[in-house]
């Protein structure tokens, strides 16, 4: 049996025009340089995607949320492991991988001009 870690990454779009836009344009869409302010782990689309939006309500323009997934089989990771990277106790890894292309992207919102604006959802 298998499981899904969702990873709910918030920060800054950068647009073509910012001279850091190069740096940071070399994961998700690419249309964007994303600009990485936080990330958490989550037991669930659901929690993932408030938890994305609300930064992004609350935040300025252009402010964003992607969310992507990851499997992982109960009986080969440490059941506290799993609850120190929900809790935030324990950072990722390189073992784990959500994923940073267009086709790992399970949902990608964004702040334009105070509205929530919303290029990716795919059902998890």
């Amino acid at each position: 049996m298998t499981k899904t870690l969702y990873r709910a990454e918030v920060g800054v779009l950068l647009t073509k025009n910012d001279p850091e836009f190069e740096s940071y344009n070399h994961v998700y869409t690419r249309d964007y340089g994303f600009y990485d302010v936080d990330a958490s782990v989550f037991a669930s689309f659901e929690e993932a995607k408030a938890w994305g939006d609300s930064y992004i309500k609350s935040g300025a323009d252009m402010t964003y949320a992607v969310i992507t997934s990851d499997l992982y089989k109960p009986d080969n990771v440490e059941g506290t492991l799993i609850n120190e990277l929900l809790s935030g106790e324990t950072p990722l890894d390189e073992s784990w991988n959500f994923g940073t292309t267009k086709d790992d992207v399970l949902y990608f919102a964004f702040n334009s001009g105070g509205e929530l604006r919303v290029p990716i959802s795919k059902a998890a």
